[in-house]
């Protein structure tokens, strides 16, 4: 008979062994308005390429529209990823823009005299609460809004409870983009505006909420989905521009320098962690100068751009599309010509060709073994 001695000796072997497995999983997703259904495409896509395990995320950090698809994914426990990305692009193929936001009973004059923002977000508050109110947060969460008297990036953090007053808060605080809509005033006495404004991506937040669940940053295997372009065209001339033209120009700029910093400050600061797949749009995803386009002809145009980007970011393999996008962004900073789409469709051609040429190779050695 096994001495009960023996038994717990097994059982205190085998559960070091399996803490000593453990990875902690976390996605995380930028700020983008609109865009957001870039990440909520790219998600279905690797719910459909990748194995429920792989797929297995403990943690999710949002700023932004990355907060909307993550309390969507964060309704799902580890391993129903598939489930809650068929919910989140369902949710986003519905939306129209009477969902997000509504005007004033003033209009626009009430919106810029009289309120914090040109346009009342509460329809978006409602329509959460309609969709996500039966359900619970199953995941670790950190949702990104920033501090408008202290200037503060704050990442609130969830999990194990209900969707809250408190939630939603935090969901449309990180939501509430300058000038468009009005700060929210939170419980606490904080006024709270659109995380983005300081960091459109938490990766930071995401390996903090891990390490409470893996003591190694070694053990973090960290997705990321960026919605910001890859690259900043250039422009002949802009004295014909108007105000809005310039406005649009400046944060062109400003998003474009800040998103690639972000990624390269990252992997400085964190070099233990599992960066697997870092994507980021091939092309820019903006083809209407309204801010906030919700149109089908638009949300048909981010997920066509996603399935390719995040087919290509499976098939180049863990590392693979982040190492493209540094590459390009090298030359971008070299001075040289470069497009990521072009790069990506000629890594995929050499990738392909190998493995015909590895097919043909293994082919012709099973003839000569017969």
């Amino acid at each position: 008979m096994i001495s009960i001695k023996v038994v717990l000796l097994i059982a205190l072997v085998a559960s070091q062994t399996m803490a000593g497995n453990r990875k902690c999983r976390a996605l995380v997703m930028s700020g983008g308005g609109d865009k957001g259904s870039y990440e909520a495409q790219a998600v279905k896509v690797w719910t459909d390429l990748l194995s429920k395990e792989d797929m297995s995320y403990d943690v999710i950090t949002g700023v932004s529209a990355g907060s909307l698809n993550g309390s969507f994914l964060g309704s799902y426990k580890p391993g129903d990823e598939s489930e809650g990305a068929d919910k989140m692009l369902e949710t986003w193929q519905a939306l129209k823009p009477k969902d997000a936001f509504k005007m004033w009973p003033g209009g626009v004059l009430e919106g810029i005299f009289q309120k914090q923002g040109i346009f009342d977000e509460s329809p978006l508050r409602d329509f959460l609460k309609k969709v996500l109110g039966e359900r619970s947060v199953q995941k670790k969460m950190g949702l990104g809004s920033v501090d408008m008297n202290t200037g503060e990036f704050l990442s609130y953090d969830y999990e194990d409870t209900e969707y809250t007053e408190d939630y939603w808060d935090s969901v449309i605080a990180s939501t509430a983009m300058p000038l468009a809509f009005e700060p929210v005033k939170t419980r606490d006495g904080r006024t709270l505006l659109d995380g983005g404004v300081v960091w459109k991506m938490d990766v930071p937040g995401a390996i903090r909420r891990c390490l409470e669940i893996v003591d190694d940053e070694e053990d973090i295997i960290l997705d990321a989905i960026m919605t910001a372009q890859t690259f900043l065209p250039e422009v002949d001339d802009v004295s014909d521009f108007t105000t809005l033209g310039h406005l649009r120009r400046g944060l062109e700029i400003k998003s474009y320098h800040k998103n690639m910093k972000i990624v390269n400050n990252t992997l400085i600061a964190h070099p233990k962690v599992n960066f697997r797949y870092i994507l980021a749009p091939s092309v820019t995803l903006t083809i209407s100068p309204i801010p906030l386009d919700l149109s089908q002809k638009h949300l048909e145009f981010c997920y066509g751009v996603a399935k390719k980007d995040a087919t290509a970011a499976v098939r180049l393999g863990p590392g693979g599309y982040m190492n493209m996008l540094l590459e390009h962004t090298e030359k971008l900073q070299n001075g040289e010509d470069s497009r990521l789409d072009q790069m990506l469709e000629t890594k995929l051609q050499l990738l392909e060709a190998q493995e015909a040429q590895k097919a043909e190779t293994t082919a012709e050695e099973v003839l000569k073994s017969e």
